[in-house]
């Protein structure tokens, strides 16, 4: 894999990150 990450790995894991924080808020 390249060094520079792709554009859809970053909008996973920004889905991913969000998702746990809702969860955790809760």
């Amino acid at each position: 894999m390249g060094i520079i990450p792709e554009p859809g790995a970053f909008a996973l894991a920004g889905l991913a990150l969000c998702g746990l924080g809702l969860l955790r808020k809760r």
